[in-house]
């Protein structure tokens, strides 16, 4: 009889535990996080719609010089939104070159994970991102704009 009380103490501890919110831990999960956006101006900052792999349509705004992103360089908060979350990530990068068809603007640089939302909370990762503006030459007014971010993503 001793057997089957310990027994029945163990599983009473195990109900208590699992009660209390102490389960197993999670493993968390690395996977290739790749978006692609058409970028305008919006309010005086950028903002685009998209599509980021694995999670679907997405919108995306920036906030330059946010506190929150503390990197060197022109920094860049970035929220990326899709349906089930956001992802807020920091980047930098800016490189001018002159362009047949008016001012190309390519930009490119790292970007960092910062926090999230919903299915991205909690998230870590970082990659790189490529844009191309091209503006008219006289009004300064996107012709055409492109990003894409590149790297990896860890969910918990």
């Amino acid at each position: 009889m001793p057997t089957c009380r310990r027994a029945f103490l163990g599983l009473l501890a195990v109900a208590a535990l699992l009660a209390a919110g102490v389960g197993p831990a999670q493993a968390s999960t690395s996977v290739q996080f790749e978006a692609t956006f058409s970028e305008s101006s919006c309010n005086g900052s950028l903002c685009g719609t998209g599509v980021v792999a694995r999670f679907g349509n997405a919108s995306l705004s920036f906030s330059g010089g946010d506190p929150l992103c503390t990197t060197t360089g022109l920094p860049n908060l970035v929220t990326i939104t899709v349906a089930s979350g956001t992802l807020t990530v920091c980047q930098v990068g800016v490189d001018r070159v002159t362009h047949p068809t008016g001012l190309a603007e390519p930009f490119s640089g790292p970007f960092t994970v910062i926090g999230g939302t919903g299915v991205f909370a909690g998230a870590t990762g970082s990659g790189v991102h490529n844009a191309t503006w091209v503006l008219d030459r006289d009004t300064l007014e996107p012709r055409l704009a492109r990003r894409h971010y590149s790297g990896t993503l860890t969910l918990p």
